[in-house]
């Protein structure tokens, strides 16, 4: 049970835990000592150190072993509020977009969780679960066969976000986003970076490639993520660098000759049938 910051059952099992311990611990140093004139002479030594490590163990065992929480349902809830109950259990929310039919936009998609509703984990837990996006678009509303879509979900235009340093010395971001139509075969999905502020030596839109950047797979429901990489080792990315980011598909010539392109791959424009772009995203190094 936990009220606010305070876990009650925790604190119990830290309690039982530690007067268990300082009890063997007591009774050991009394047989140990027994019968002896040491015993008389340092016996509060004995129960005031027992005591101290008691304290020890009990606020130890209190912040090491936190009790498990279940986890809440979050069917219909928005973004939002999925995120809020979520941090309020110490969970770690993870939305991912999907379209989805007859569910309004910005909607937790039911049963998509994971871990799913009531099942106990342990705080820090990462809960996946899916976001309706443009339901304009959702797959009961395309009537032509092979109908293409694809949205870029995360980030979105003039957001801030973090960048990560890899064990390469290179910084990426993650990018999010969902599609609709690939299943049909003969199509796939491309991921493009152009720097903004300050602008690259050569202007244009760089090609995110696998397998440390761009798109490498996407999912049976639309849904993909992917890394953009900002600068190289030898010329890193600065706090509050501006970039633009697009997604497009293509179809698999086009894709697979791009990506077979030697060198770095830039384009005046994003390559591709179907796009979504995110504007002045800044970067935040870490």
């Amino acid at each position: 049970m936990n009220v606010g910051n305070f876990d009650a059952e925790a604190l119990i099992r830290a309690i039982v835990i530690a007067f268990g311990a300082g009890f063997v611990i007591a009774t050991t140093g009394y047989f140990v000592m027994k019968g002896r004139t040491e015993w008389n002479r340092r016996r509060h030594v004995i129960v005031m150190g027992t005591i101290g490590l008691v304290l020890l163990l009990a606020v130890g065992t209190y912040y090491s072993w936190p009790s498990l929480v279940k986890v809440p349902s979050l069917d219909g809830l928005s973004q939002a509020e999925a995120e809020d109950l979520l941090t309020k259990h110490e969970l770690v929310p993870e939305g991912r977009p999907q379209y989805a039919v007859s569910i309004e936009a910005g909607r937790v998609v039911p049963h998509s969780q994971s871990p799913g509703y009531g099942l106990s984990v342990h705080p820090g837990t990462v809960v996946s679960f899916a976001i309706s996006v443009r339901e304009e678009l959702s797959p009961a509303q395309v009537t032509p066969p092979g109908d293409l879509a694809v949205e870029l979900f995360q980030p979105r235009s003039g957001e801030k976000v973090r960048c990560s340093r890899g064990a390469d010395g290179v910084y990426r971001l993650s990018v999010k986003g969902t599609s609709l139509g690939l299943s049909a075969g003969g199509f796939g999905l491309l991921l493009w970076m152009k720097p903004v502020n300050p602008p690259s030596e050569t202007p244009g839109w760089y090609l995110q490639r696998p397998p440390t950047n761009g798109i490498a797979k996407v999912r049976p429901d639309g849904s993909w993520t992917g890394s953009a990489q900002l600068g190289n080792a030898q010329w890193p990315p600065h706090e509050g660098d501006v970039v633009d980011l697009a997604v497009t598909v293509a179809d698999s010539n086009t894709v697979n000759g791009l990506l077979a392109e030697p060198g770095v791959v830039v384009r005046s424009e994003p390559v591709g049938i179907k796009s979504d772009t995110a504007v002045d995203v800044v970067a935040i190094l870490r």
